[in-house]
């Protein structure tokens, strides 16, 4: 009987260690306190509840959908290797996920963003 629970204990072992770390490969990093530390990413208000600190929002920055953004439901922008939660400045189409789009503006936590212009081979322009 041990040795059947070895045999399937060990299998699950691999599935879920393969498991986490897909996961944590899946995001950037989480949007944390420049000051202390703290851990921002429910925050709806640009301060740090810990130290009183403002968060700067990354205005005018290039990103890539990593959640679509359909409409006007929020989704998620990974912006200079942290994650972000957005909706679009102008809903038209949806922004699907690997998108590159700018940040426009924000409203309190939610960064507003808008598709970019690309120019030749793919390189970002201004405007």
């Amino acid at each position: 009987m041990s040795q059947l629970t070895i045999a399937w204990a060990l299998p699950l072992l691999i599935v879920a260690i393969v498991a986490y770390l897909i996961f944590r490969s899946r995001g950037g990093k989480r949007l944390t306190c420049t000051k202390c530390g703290y851990d921002l990413n429910e925050n709806e208000n640009g301060r740090c509840p810990e130290c009183g600190a403002t968060i700067a929002k990354p205005i005018g920055e290039v990103g890539r959908v990593t959640m679509e953004i359909r409409g006007t439901a929020i989704g998620e922008v990974k912006v200079n290797g942290r994650r972000w939660k957005a909706g679009q400045a102008a809903p038209m189409m949806p922004l699907t996920k690997g998108t590159k789009v700018r940040v426009v503006a924000s409203k309190g936590m939610v960064l507003l963003v808008g598709p970019t212009k690309t120019g030749p081979g793919g390189r970002v322009r201004q405007g």
